[in-house]
Order: C-alpha cells, then sequence, then structure tokens
C-alpha cells in the first residue's frame, strides 16, 4: 500500500489528487501557486514577510511517498494491504518495501549460515531495513558477517548443492503472492498504461525508443510500452558499458532471440569500441565515486551517440526509461515527464518513477515475463557489474559467482595501489578506500596535470578551478 502525504494539507490525500509529474499535491497548488505570482506585487516589508512564508510552503508541497508492506501469514508471503479479505485477516505491518530472494540466493544463504536456519525452497523476502524474512519471522543476521568467508570454497559447495533448489515449491509461493495482490497489480498496470498512451499521443514509432539495460526496471517499462502501444514497432537502445554481468548478455540474447520481441521491435547496441577499461585504468587509474569517468566513456556518449545518428532529422524524440525516485536521494526529485538535459529534442518519460521494488517485482512476476538472471543471484541492481557505487556485498557475490572476472579487477586494483605507493596496498584494496580516491598521484598521467583553485571573486563560496 501506498499512502501520500502533503506538507502544506498536512494531511494523506488519495492517489488521484497527486499530480505524477511533478510529485505535488492537487488540492492546494492552486492557491500557493498564485500566491507565489503575487510575490513581485508587495507593497511593504509586511507582505514581503507574508509572501515569503507562502512562497516556502509552496516550494515544500512536495507529496511524501509513505509505502507500507504487510505480512499475511495465512498466505505466508507479503501484501499491500492491512487486510485481507480473502483470509479475513488482519496483517502484520513488514517494511516501507521487500524484495523476493529467489532460490538461487536461498541456496547461498543456506551454505553461508552453514545451514543453521532452514531458508532454502522457502518463502524469504529481503527488506528496506535489510533484514531477511523467512516466512514472516526476521533472521537474526547481517550480510557484513560473510566478508571473511572463504569465497572460493563456497562457490565449490554451491556447484556441488545446486540441485537441492525445488522451483515447484517456490512457484506455488509467487502464485500465492499474485493472487493476494491483483488489485495492486491491476491498478498499477493500468495507470501506468494511460500515462504511457497520453504520452505518445503525437509521435510516429520512429520518434520513440526504450532505454533499455537489462535491468528490472527497464523489463518492466518496455513491457508497458508494449501494451500500451499495440501495434506499434517501438526500438530500445541498450548501451553496453562492456562491463556488463555476463547474465544481462545472456539476457539480451534471449531478448533479441524472441519472435515476439523480434516483431515488437529491434535492440539497437551503443558501445564504445574504441578504448579498452583495464587500459585505461593502468593510464588513469579505476574509476571511482567522486572521478566516475567510466560513465563518460562508455555509457552516455556512446548512447548520445547512437541517439543522434537514429534521429538525426527528427525535430521532436520520445524516450521511456526506467527510472524510480525511491532508488536514490539524487532521483526522489525526478519528474514523471521531463526534458532531456543532453538532447534538446528529447523528452524524457518514466512510467514507473512512484513505483516501489515490490511493485516491479508484482508486475515481472504476474505478467510472467523473463528478466534478467542477475536479481536471482542477490543482486539488487544490475549495470557495471563492478560499479564502484556497487555495495560490498555485491562484489562479494561476484567473487562467488564470477571468480575469473572478479580476480582480474581485484589484480588491477592492488597493481594501481602498488604503483601509487599506497602504505596498506591490501587494506587500500579490500576496505574498499579505491572507491573514494579522488586523485592521480604516483600515475605517469598526474605528472602533465595542474590544477590550480582559487576564491572566487562573485560568491565566498565558490572557487575558479584551472586546468
Amino acid at each position: 500500500m501506498i499512502k501520500y502525504f502533503c506538507n502544506s494539507c498536512n494531511s494523506y490525500i488519495e492517489h488521484k489528487l497527486v499530480d505524477k509529474n511533478t510529485n505535488k499535491c492537487l488540492i492546494c497548488k492552486q492557491n500557493l501557486d498564485r500566491a507565489y505570482e503575487e510575490l513581485g506585487q508587495a507593497r511593504n516589508l509586511e507582505d514581503m514577510k507574508r509572501l515569503n512564508s507562502i512562497r516556502n510552503e509552496f516550494n515544500e508541497s512536495y507529496v511524501k511517498h509513505e509505502y507500507s508492506v504487510f505480512w499475511s501469514y495465512a498466505g505466508n508471503v507479503p501484501v499491500f494491504d492491512e487486510y485481507t479479505d480473502f483470509y479475513n485477516e488482519k496483517n502484520k505491518y513488514l517494511s516501507s518495501d521487500v524484495r523476493p530472494v529467489f532460490p538461487e540466493e536461498q541456496l547461498l544463504l543456506q551454505i553461508l549460515l552453514k545451514d543453521e536456519y532452514q531458508i532454502l525452497n522457502q518463502s524469504v523476502w529481503y527488506t528496506a531495513g535489510r533484514k531477511y524474512i523467512v516466512n514472516g519471522e526476521k533472521l537474526n543476521i547481517t550480510r557484513s558477517s560473510f566478508f571473511g568467508c572463504d569465497t572460493e570454497a563456497i562457490s565449490i559447495e554451491y556447484k556441488r548443492r545446486f540441485d537441492e533448489i525445488n522451483y515447484e515449491k517456490y512457484n506455488r509461493i509467487v502464485d500465492k503472492f499474485i493472487s493476494l495482490n491483483t488489485n495492486w497489480y491491476e491498478h498499477i498496470k493500468n495507470e501506468a498504461i494511460e500515462e504511457i498512451k497520453k504520452v505518445s499521443n503525437g509521435y510516429n514509432d520512429n520518434e520513440i525508443f526504450i532505454s533499455f539495460s537489462g535491468g528490472k526496471d527497464s523489463t518492466v517499462v518496455d513491457d508497458l510500452v508494449k501494451k500500451a502501444l499495440l501495434h506499434q514497432k517501438i526500438n530500445k537502445i541498450f548501451g553496453d558499458t562492456t562491463l556488463e554481468f555476463p547474465s544481462t548478455y545472456e539476457y539480451i540474447s534471449r531478448c533479441k532471440n524472441d519472435l515476439y520481441n523480434q516483431e515488437y521491435s529491434k535492440i539497437l547496441t551503443a558501445q564504445n569500441r574504441r578504448e579498452d577499461f583495464y587500459e585505461l585504468c593502468e593510464s588513469i587509474g579505476p574509476p571511482s565515486r567522486v572521478l566516475r569517468w567510466c560513465c563518460m566513456y562508455f555509457k552516455t556518449t556512446p548512447i548520445s551517440d547512437k541517439i543522434d545518428r537514429l534521429f538525426l532529422d527528427k525535430k521532436k524524440i520520445l524516450a521511456f526509461q526506467g527510472i524510480r525516485r525511491n532508488e536514490s536521494v539524487s532521483r526522489s526529485k525526478y519528474e514523471m515527464e521531463s526534458d532531456s538535459p543532453k538532447i534538446s529534442k528529447q523528452r524524457v518519460f518514466a512510467p514507473i518513477i512512484d513505483w516501489s521494488d515490490l511493485d516491479v517485482w508484482l508486475y515481472i512476476l504476474s505478467s510472467k515475463i523473463d528478466f534478467n538472471d542477475a536479481y536471482r543471484y542477490g543482486y539488487a541492481r544490475v549495470g557495471c557489474w563492478n560499479c564502484p557505487n556497487n555495495g560490498k556485498y555485491d562484489l562479494f557475490l561476484s567473487k562467488i559467482y564470477m571468480p575469473d572476472m572478479s580476480k582480474k579487477f581485484y589484480d588491477m586494483l592492488m597493481d594501481f595501489a602498488l604503483r601509487t605507493n599506497k602504505e596498506d596496498p591490501e587494506g587500500y584494496v579490500n576496505g574498499d578506500f579505491w572507491k573514494a580516491r579522488q586523485g592521480g598521484n604516483g600515475l605517469d598521467i598526474a605528472e602533465n596535470a595542474i590544477v590550480n583553485f582559487q576564491p572566487c571573486a562573485l560568491e565566498s563560496n565558490s572557487f575558479n578551478y584551472q586546468l
């Protein structure tokens, strides 16, 4: 269940009273907006104070989304409603959001916990509070306790016990989850489809594309666009960073070979075929959360170039994206519909911008659409597998599932730490300090780079940088 709370009205409001594009309350916006426009008409200091106060209210009138997920003990699955009519049952509050833990990850947990708990082939979910829920009960474990494990031994044991997975039993759990949340699934599906139809009006097939990463969100958006724009052929653009999960390439291949997808659209790949990631790491060091040069080289530029070539003669473009507000703080202020900051003639539309993780998984499981297997193994996000923004647990999983790729990346990080004379190279790499690096001291390229800065003459809190 999603509740909407307006700061200005100081009350909960219905979803239909929320402007999904600006994420503002439709009840109070008009009056506040009018008062905001009158700000320039203030005749004295008191008027200015009064109108400034109203303006501040207006700026804070964004609607807060309060997600609530409950646990149905009778159904043994999470539900969106506090009360389940089918069982005549009042459900227990579980978390603000949850995601399913698939049998592949369940087996890994079973091994990591040395069979202390019965996890495999059970109803297992992972909460926004970083807790595992097994049959409605929270496990008193933390992921950080796994990091000292022998990943090579775990990988061998995982392969030996893989046949213990029972998807027949798991699918019965999924069916129950779907049946108890059918009404909510229909609501979010129909609402998104109507929004897609509305925004697509006036665009031809060759003026629309779907930004397709191979992740769960773009997978859902792709399926929604198919349902909304029947008989139209909308192409997808896949930005191949060359650093994708192996399962991502497998999923993209399945999509390309699927007959329905072939009839509906093509997957067009955007890729940097000139530079090599590891060669660049040797020259300028690995990317970090501060120095994310990899995005420009392997994602933003190739995709932008692809769009420029495909839509060179078009006066307008509509791009569907799988961005969601609850993914990060930076995305929480995104609008459902906006102009692209990089391509002037491009309109960007995010039909699932207000969906929770559980909304996304309810849609995928209810619609029975194919998805990236990385999620089955426990990865929360799909993109570059070695992204510095990934959590420690993601890199831990990669040591188990992708040992050769992980070793190559680890060796590169160690080489960088040694070449730049880190005091404790192993601690620098294993402690993830490389993710926070801000310079290239010790690299040959740094000797030719000069950066000077001084206070800005116009702003006391700003600086001018000269490179």
